[in-house]
């Protein structure tokens, strides 16, 4: 579809047309996923652990609700990306393969849950491992200088300027791996911890990638393939906007760690594409502060000796245990959400 129009004329436009097509696919073949899922006995296993009782008891009417949804959104992506991208571009493919492989490791995450019965799947080291496997290919086809599609030099922007906060060349871009691993691992678990509500995850992955998506087209001929990261995000937030139809509350459908895992690195893929990581932080602060809450919950607890901050990490659960419904935390936290994505927008208009 892409050849009907010349490139400048037609990004604003495909991107509307990669948000709906992935929108619709979603929506149209969602109670066909659900249907064959029930039918597959893929219902979600509820921990019911000692330390925390209460949350097993508030989330048991979740019990055996279909998992793995995540692959109805990443099929959405698919086919918007086959409509809209240019499959010649290496951008289009380094984005593709971030989402086969991830998509993988949490398909075969979510497998193991549901063969034990237990909300207990791939260790956390091995699951860590992979993706810092997966980020050194991103690394390597975005910096590595024996790739077609490389730079010669790393360049780091703050949102609301164009001109590079510092540049890494040479042997200095070396250093920027532990970066890229850092941005592609943090982002992938930091959705996979915000997905712990129903329509939490979705509804902030939806806001965070149009933000990048609108970044993407605003900047897309500065950055190679900024264009087809901008039409990959644009199809990514249609397809998490349009599942939340059957992830609100109360979920039809999960996405798991098939969709959560693959959403958080794909929009990590995006930024460093676009070279707007600190926007993406920005963007998806939510994601931050979910991630930062569990991390400091395990400091304290660590260093107290059996203290803890919060009455339960990640933060959303830390609402429920003080006596909030569901669905007060989940809208609190998306407004939350859609905020820091205005606040985003802001930084980047200002460019």
């Amino acid at each position: 579809m892409r050849w009907l129009f010349s490139e400048q004329m037609a990004l604003p436009l495909l991107a509307c047309i990669s948000f709906c097509s992935s929108a619709l696919f979603v929506l149209l073949l969602g109670p066909f996923c659900i249907r064959f899922l029930r039918a597959k006995k893929m219902g979600q296993p509820i921990r019911h652990e000692e330390k925390s009782p209460l949350l097993g008891q508030l989330h048991s009417i979740k019990q055996d609700t279909p998992t793995m949804g995540g692959i109805l959104i990443l099929a959405g992506m698919l086919f918007a990306a086959l409509l809209c991208m240019d499959l010649s571009s290496p951008t289009s493919w380094l984005l593709l393969f971030v989402t086969l492989s991830v998509g993988a490791i949490g398909a075969y995450d979510d497998a193991m849950k549901l063969m034990r019965r237990h909300n207990c799947g791939l260790s956390p080291k091995l699951k860590m491992g992979l993706l810092l496997l997966i980020g050194t290919v991103v690394f390597t086809v975005l910096y590595w200088p024996s790739s077609s599609f490389a730079v010669s030099a790393a360049r780091f922007y703050l949102p609301w300027s164009l001109a590079p906060l510092f540049t890494l060349k040479g042997v200095l871009l070396l250093l920027v791996l532990p970066w890229v691993l850092f941005v592609f691992s943090g982002s992938a678990n930091a959705v996979n911890l915000t997905d712990g509500l129903d329509g939490l995850a979705a509804a902030s992955v939806a806001t965070t990638a149009a933000v990048l998506a609108l970044f993407g087209l605003s900047v897309a001929f500065l950055f190679p393939g900024g264009s087809d990261a901008a039409l990959y995000l644009a199809a990514m937030s249609g397809a998490a906007a349009a599942f939340l139809v059957y992830n609100r509350y109360p979920a039809k459908l999960f996405m798991g760690d098939t969709g959560s895992l693959t959403l958080g690195a794909v929009l990590a893929t995006g930024a460093l594409i676009m070279r707007c990581e600190l926007l993406f932080a920005i963007a998806g602060a939510l994601f931050v502060i979910e991630t930062l809450s569990v991390m400091l919950q395990v400091w304290y607890f660590r260093r107290s000796g059996g203290k803890r901050i919060l009455l339960c990490a990640p933060l959303h659960h830390h609402f429920e245990y003080m006596g909030w419904k569901e669905t007060k935390v989940v809208t609190r936290l998306s407004i939350l959400s859609g905020i820091a994505a205005l606040a985003a927008v802001a930084c980047f208009t200002r460019r």
